[in-house]
């Protein structure tokens, strides 16, 4: 008698699953999240001067030429200046735009806010400062598909807001990827 019961029981619950693994495919997408896609960029430098850079993005398809998304970023650095070692925590964040153009040909826009560390040297005492940095960014890339949902970006782009502080020299070039989620 236990080992009928065992085998209803075992065949009950390949019924459900063989039912739930057949219903799978008429469940319908969630619009939302298939336009939706993730990435960003990494930095890495190792010497004299040290820097490490984390820029995660995240995106929303509007149409199929037009996505905007919001970015983060985080870099620490660390080098000599003034004979003192600088070591600096930057940190903001982003919006950004991207129209495609043709194939996959872009053209892009983003406006930053970031909050920098730095050291100013009054009479040989030196000062550790913060202060607000904001970046607009314009030009355009190139992005190549590597798989159904994922892509390769590189973006050459000019900051129109540069100033003393700004932590970039144009041109900006930027390689990153994307996934879509």
């Amino acid at each position: 008698m236990h080992l009928l019961n065992r085998i209803i029981i075992i065949t009950f619950l390949f019924g459900i699953s063989y039912s739930a693994m057949s219903q799978k495919d008429s469940i319908p997408k969630n619009p939302f999240k298939d336009k939706l896609y993730t990435g960003g960029g990494l930095g890495l430098q190792i010497g004299d001067y040290t820097l490490i850079q984390v820029s995660p993005i995240l995106g929303y398809n509007i149409t199929e030429n037009l996505s905007v998304g919001i970015g983060a970023t985080y870099q620490y650095t660390k080098y000599r200046q003034y004979n003192y070692d600088f070591v600096s925590n930057m940190y903001g964040g982003s919006i950004f735009g991207r129209y495609i153009i043709w194939r996959s040909i872009f053209a892009y826009a983003e406006d930053e806010l970031l909050n920098i560390e730095y050291r100013e040297q009054v009479n040989n005492i030196i000062y550790k400062k913060r202060t607000n940095v904001n970046s607009l960014f314009v030009g355009g890339g190139v992005r190549q598909l590597v798989g159904e949902n994922s892509a390769m970006v590189l973006m050459l782009l000019w900051n129109l807001n540069e100033t003393p502080y700004t932590p970039y020299n144009n041109p900006i070039i930027r390689i990153g990827f994307e996934i879509g989620l």
